[in-house]
């Protein structure tokens, strides 16, 4: 079989590590093209990494004679890359969140479906070593059933200067928290119930910066089984793992020790944690509590049910 014909649409930091995937199986696959906006980029993404650069996603697709298509670019920069790739037949790997709301998703699903295209997320948490050997032994009848999923994303803080800003991220519980919901939903199935809490608490001072940095979610089934994810981002700097805009930390199972400093001279910040607002409505109202109303409800402090 030859090596497949793979594409990229990004050249950003997420595009770079697909790339350095491509180029560890070269029996697999092989970069033939990439594309980004700013054409000096794209052009310097491709010496770098292979292919041929284009500035123009349309003409990549017409040209370049794909098999698939990596769509590596930021949630608030999705359009209608996933309906053209379809329309050619061309399969895709597409980074999460696929969309912002969910009239958008439904039409990239649809057109998928339609061309009879394979179509495969980023949730690449799904292939993680303990992941597949759990899954290895539940087909093997050597575990129980998942009763309880408890999972924690601590990580670093600023990212991006678009990851900031909830309009164009989706907010951290979409943009991140997310890899945990799907182990959720592959471990335990969709749940019945859903109850999360969202706030934008530790970067409160920081200037263009509404996403939310602090959440809990807890899932119901009806037959009780329970899913309980936390999730926290700890002021600039606090993670072992990368400085104000370092690289992102996961937590177990994908492995961060949380708020650890290897440098002794710059203590940890300390954790504030998660603090429940009480039963005064008065009071949640005045710290910025509110409902949640539909899917694509992303201000503000919030509690979803």
């Amino acid at each position: 079989m030859k090596p497949l014909r793979v594409g990229i649409l990004g050249a950003g930091g997420i595009a770079a590590r697909h790339a350095a995937a491509i180029a560890a199986h070269p029996e697999a696959a092989t970069l033939v093209a990439c594309c980004g906006r700013d054409p000096d980029k794209a052009a310097a993404f491709a010496a770098q990494h292979g292919g041929r650069a284009y500035a123009d996603r349309e003409r990549m697709l017409d040209e370049a004679a794909l098999d698939i298509l990596i769509v590596a670019l930021p949630p608030f920069a999705h359009s209608d890359e996933v309906e053209s790739a379809a329309r050619r037949g061309i399969h895709l790997l597409l980074e999460k969140p696929i969309a912002l709301d969910g009239d958008h998703a439904d039409r990239m699903v649809a057109a998928a479906e339609a061309a009879g295209i394979t179509t495969q997320v980023g949730f690449m948490g799904r292939f993680g070593t303990a992941v597949e050997r759990w899954t290895e032994l539940a087909d093997a009848g050597a575990t129980g059933r998942p009763g309880l999923y408890s999972a924690r994303f601590h990580c670093n803080a600023l990212h991006a200067p678009w990851w900031r800003e909830r309009q164009k991220s989706g907010g951290q519980m979409v943009e991140q928290l997310i890899h945990m919901i799907d182990l959720a939903r592959y471990f335990l199935g969709d749940p019945a119930t859903v109850y999360a809490r969202t706030a934008t608490f530790f970067h409160r001072g920081v200037e263009r910066y509404d996403s939310d940095d602090l959440s809990a979610m807890l899932l119901g089934y009806d037959d009780g089984r329970a899913g309980l994810k936390l999730h926290r981002v700890p002021p600039p700097g606090a993670c072992a793992h990368g400085g104000a805009d370092g690289p992102a930390c996961g937590s177990p199972p994908l492995g961060c020790s949380g708020l650890v400093r290897d440098d002794p001279a710059q203590p940890a910040v300390p954790d504030q944690g998660l603090r429940p607002l009480g039963p005064d409505p008065a009071r949640r109202r005045a710290q910025g509590g509110k409902r949640w109303s539909g899917p694509s409800g992303h201000a503000g402090p919030q509690e979803r049910r």
